[in-house]
């Protein structure tokens, strides 16, 4: 999502899909780090400056091999043209070109400290840095990183490795090229891995080329494969991850669903989970999923989020259009949502914990629904309308932030104990066990089996009428039915 994980949640939750693009400055000059130049490597005169798009930029890439990638990598920002109008897709890149490229599409920002000869004071030495503190680049024995020298499809394939952590299978071996000879020793494990996790592959002719400098629209096309291997990008209906619960997908990175009608199942996430604003009010199922980061559901409509026999750390649910229905069953365990826009929670056939601690923070007024039995729920929020439709909560916190908020309780739903530090409203015909009242302007609709006054001070209205009972607590009669 590590610079990683939250690169592109980051990016992720301000609803793109992929990072956006980065200006970076060097020398005191700010300037485009992807179409940057160098005078003496080869293919000529440096690119348009950041804030000075070319003209027509694009204008060499049409009928072009990769020309869909690189249209949509200049549409993200991540690719910028020349002052001519050309992309020049063909133009051999550098290791320094090369490392600019994988930094802004992966947000690698952190930064080593860096000590090669030839990379003082250059505008691609915060690149080389970032490089090196990535682990894909390192110097040579030489005390050199050679940036101004072309990166060979060797080079390339060893660095992409690095990125995405992929290990050799067996199932491609370099030496199934014509040339595997070529390839130096200390490439032959990264080539096979590049091949395996489908990043790169041979020429038709059955050779690899190891020693061929790579161009912008390869090394375009291999970032972007590298990214998808690395993280789970899903922008079409249908069933992923892998076929059975005992061998579940690992997903290194973070994962998108931006489409409705997806099933994601038997898959472990180790970075972020965002569920997008492109699934609309359609459905998507989660089936014995691990999310080992955040995840973040910004669609999703009334019937919508179903999450089968999973694990969640966290979820933040923050839809700016409408509610959202997220529905939890069999071993599910949701260690904590943050409500950051209404939306409804069910508990169905639970076979164990469930949602847990539940924080309402909503930016205006919105309304959330529980189903099922539940832990913690904070209010932390102005004019909230909180419905306890069917079940329990143990404790129910009213913020002294959250005034004029509204918990409703239904005849089929119990509250153990209510906290109210604000003034709010309890109403419903449901029962509360206990209520706690610290601020002035607390209303019951009925009162509680025992009403206690935490501030000497406050006056508590219940029905119409109104009470004074400074430090004492007030018992209901209760008669329960059989």
């Amino acid at each position: 999502m590590k610079p990683l994980t939250y690169l592109v949640i980051a990016s992720l939750i301000g609803g793109s899909i992929y990072p956006a693009a980065a200006t970076a400055k060097g020398g005191g000059n700010e300037f485009s780090i992807v179409g940057a130049a160098e005078s003496g490597s080869a293919g000529g005169s440096g690119a348009a400056a950041e804030g000075e798009p070319a003209a027509d930029a694009g204008a060499d890439l049409k009928g072009h091999w990769a020309e869909a990638e690189l249209a949509r990598w200049m549409e993200r920002g991540l690719l910028t043209g020349y002052p001519d109008g050309t992309v020049r897709p063909d133009k051999e890149i550098t290791r320094a070109e090369f490392a600019a490229l994988a930094n802004r599409l992966f947000q690698f920002r952190a930064k080593a400290n860096i000590a090669f000869a030839d990379a003082a004071d250059e505008w691609f030495r915060d690149e080389l840095a970032a490089a090196v503190a990535a682990g894909y680049f390192s110097g040579y024995p030489d005390g050199t990183i050679r940036p101004n020298q072309l990166i060979s499809r060797q080079e390339a394939a060893v660095a992409a490795a690095r990125i995405v952590r992929a290990e050799a299978s067996g199932e491609e071996a370099p030496g199934a090229f014509s040339d595997a000879g070529e390839i130096a020793p200390w490439a032959q494990a990264a080539v096979a891995a590049a091949m395996d996790s489908g990043i790169m592959r041979g020429y038709p002719d059955g050779t690899f080329r190891p020693h061929r400098a790579i161009t912008r629209a390869e090394a375009v096309v291999m970032l972007e494969k590298a990214y998808r291997a690395l993280h789970l990008i899903i922008d079409e209906p249908g069933v992923y991850g892998s076929e059975t619960a005992d061998l579940p997908r690992t997903i290194r990175g973070n994962a998108v669903i931006n489409v409705p009608d997806v099933v994601l199942q038997n898959a472990v996430i180790e970075g972020d989970l965002l569920l997008g604003e492109g699934i609309g009010d359609g459905d998507v199922t989660l089936r014995n999923v691990t999310v080992r980061g955040a995840t973040t559901i910004k669609g999703g409509g009334g019937e919508s989020v179903h999450i089968e026999n999973s694990v969640l750390a966290s979820v933040v649910i923050d839809k700016a259009d409408g509610n959202v229905r997220v529905v939890v069953t069999g071993a599910t365990v949701v260690r904590e949502v943050v409500l950051q826009s209404g939306a409804t929670l069910q508990e169905i056939d639970l076979e164990d914990e469930g949602f847990g601690n539940i924080t309402i923070s909503l930016a205006g007024e919105g309304k959330v629904v529980l189903t099922g039995d539940f832990a913690v729920v904070e209010v932390a929020a102005p004019e909230v309308t909180l419905e306890i439709r069917e079940g329990s909560v143990q404790n129910i916190v009213v913020d002294e932030n959250a005034e004029g908020s509204k918990i409703e309780v239904q005849e089929t739903a119990t509250v153990e104990n209510v906290t109210l530090n604000a003034a709010a409203e309890v109403a419903g015909d449901g029962a509360v066990v206990a209520a706690v009242v610290n601020a002035e302007g607390a209303v019951f609709q009925k009162m509680p089996e025992t009403l206690s006054f935490g501030n000497p001070s406050v006056t508590v209205t219940v029905g119409d009428e109104t009470i004074r009972e400074a430090g004492v607590c007030v018992r209901q009669p209760v008669v329960r039915g059989v």
